[in-house]
């Protein structure tokens, strides 16, 4: 699945959702999305597919169970297993839950 893919299907939450950042200051809820790291595969000098490490992160002013089902079942529907981590952030007064999960996009 390629970035753009990703951000469609996250679109489908109807949460704002902006790849890396948005460009003005956005209230929750909302969601960013980025792609961390990438691996390429190559055989015989021929790159064959990569893997996308991609976090999505989930802000909401408090712990919203409705908007993290959402977000899960998105990543369910498409195959994609995922991490979930979550925190409060004091400072900016938001609950932030991160999804963690890898995918392939072949040449």
């Amino acid at each position: 699945m390629k970035l753009d893919e990703i951000g469609e299907m996250l679109k489908e939450a109807n949460i704002p959702v902006a790849y890396s950042h948005f460009a003005k200051t956005q209230p929750p809820p909302f969601l960013v999305y980025y792609d961390k790291e990438e691996q390429v595969i190559t055989a015989d000098s021929i790159v064959i597919y990569k893997v996308l490490s991609i976090t999505v992160e989930l802000y909401t002013t408090t712990k919203n169970e409705a908007f993290e089902e959402r977000i899960e079942n998105l990543l369910s529907d498409h195959r994609l297993g995922f991490s979930k981590y979550a925190s409060w952030i004091n400072d900016a007064k938001v609950y932030q839950t991160i999804y963690e999960f890898d995918t392939e996009v072949f040449f």
